[in-house]
């Protein structure tokens, strides 16, 4: 009678033992509207209480781990001017941040949109605008539980009559180990 070997049989035991579990990924959402009148266009001007809360995703990490938040939507800005020469200057901060708390102008993962726009030339009719794509990516670690990240506007400056409308902010949130 022939000896089965326990050789082969014991190191596949050791090596699926040893083997890291496979890594889990987990995708968050939110809401595809700003909070506010759930509209899904949000607008703003000079007089608009800065710093301004836009939108949020909440991770629920089953431990600990990376969060890595996504951010889509777009931005246009305009300036309903008739003076020739004049420009409308907006100067504003955006930011994905960790927890409810505002977050410092300028801190880590600011993005800076300045724009100087000019006056309507000849009749009156559509002011001129610019279109900004909000796109942004940050990484940040979690704990297990619970952590929401927020979008945020802070305004340097926007001149009298200006105005910003967002369109269709959504986050999505991405937690892996």
């Amino acid at each position: 009678m022939r000896k089965r070997s326990v050789f082969w049989p014991t190191v596949a035991a050791i090596l699926t033992a040893c083997a890291p579990a496979a890594a889990e990924t987990l995708v968050f959402k939110s809401g595809s509207c700003p909070p506010g009148d759930g509209s899904c266009v949000y607008s703003f001007g000079p007089s608009e209480t800065m710093p301004l809360y836009i939108q949020n995703v909440v991770v629920k990490a089953p431990r600990s781990g990376v969060a890595t938040v996504l951010l889509n939507g777009s931005m246009q800005c305009a300036y309903p001017s008739y003076t020739q020469g004049d420009v409308g200057v907006i100067d504003l901060t955006a930011v994905v941040s960790k927890g409810k708390s505002a977050p410092p102008v300028g801190g880590g993962g600011s993005v800076r949109l300045a724009m100087r726009v000019p006056p309507i030339v000849g009749t009156p009719g559509p002011a001129l605008s610019y279109a900004v794509n909000l796109a942004s990516t940050r990484v940040f670690e979690v704990e297990k539980g619970k952590t929401e990240f927020r979008y945020w506007f802070n305004k340097n400056r926007m001149d009298p009559d200006t105005t910003c409308s967002i369109f269709d902010i959504t986050m999505t949130a991405t937690f892996s180990d």
